[in-house]
């Protein structure tokens, strides 16, 4: 876990506009902000879209606010216009909720070999409402090769946290969300697979305890917002297909895993 790092500079920005109005104006460089953070061979800027969905986020700060994805505070209990299509009104909200896990077909619908770059996405989706996401900064995300019978892990193969990227000094490889071109807003890592040998890997996508209890630079408390993990669209429709790489998929309350084999190269 990386620590905890906030220049003057940022606490400033923190202090004297986090609390008035949007606090990441134009959703920090269209969403992307400067802290968007690295991994895999992501670009510098992976958010370069405006949201144009509602969020649900999982943190609520000094009543309004929830936490956006690069650190900074976004209005909660509100409607958000997205200016690039002023007439579509969405809403911000920061309250429990059950979600449904969805990885990316892309991901699932394919038949993966050791050394491809493999683009992994999760969306967590509210179960009675799917138009909306959820965004927690208590995210993780993990790689782990198994035992192809027992399912013990041999090799960790990388982990990272979406509160690893928040207020660090520069480059940082945590796991990270991202608005695409669509508007959406999902949790995205590059996998590339590279150094690594055929085999059974896990993916787990998991909601991890709270990392801190106040919002930097300002003393208010976080309220954490329970987020339930109570179903998954079922890539597990495509288990068992010689086309494809998925063999397994699960979820508990508080994660979701599937399991792919990378062939040989």
């Amino acid at each position: 876990m990386k620590r905890l790092g906030v220049t003057a500079v940022v606490l400033v920005v923190f202090v004297t506009g986090a609390f008035t109005g949007f606090a990441s104006a134009e959703q920090s460089a269209n969403a992307g902000g400067t802290n968007g953070g690295h991994n895999g061979d992501r670009p510098d800027d992976p958010g370069t879209f405006f949201l144009n969905q509602s969020v649900n986020y999982g943190e609520r700060v000094a009543v309004s606010n929830g936490i956006y994805m690069d650190g900074t505070l976004f209005p909660v209990d509100a409607e958000y216009t997205n200016p690039v299509w002023p007439l579509e009104q969405h809403m911000m909200y920061a309250q429990d909720v059950e979600v449904t896990a969805d990885w990316s077909d892309n991901l699932v619908l394919h038949k993966w070999r050791a050394g491809d770059k493999i683009r992994t996405e999760v969306i967590l989706k509210d179960i009675l409402d799917p138009t909306i996401t959820i965004y927690t900064i208590r995210a993780s995300f993990s790689i782990d090769m198994v035992h192809p019978v027992t399912g013990v892990v041999v090799d960790d193969v990388w982990a990272g946290t979406t509160f690893d990227g928040l207020w660090v000094d520069g480059v940082t490889d945590a796991y990270s969300a991202e608005v695409n071109q669509l508007g959406m807003l999902l949790y995205g890592y590059n996998w590339d697979t590279g150094s690594l040998v055929a085999g059974q890997y896990r993916l787990t996508f998991t909601l991890t305890a709270a990392p801190i209890l106040a919002y930097p630079g300002t003393g208010d408390s976080i309220d954490y917002n329970t987020i339930t993990i109570a179903g998954m669209e079922d890539p597990s429709l495509y288990s068992g297909d010689e086309n494809y790489s998925l063999l397994k998929a699960g979820f508990t309350s508080s994660s979701t895993t599937i399991e792919i084999f990378l062939y040989e190269k």
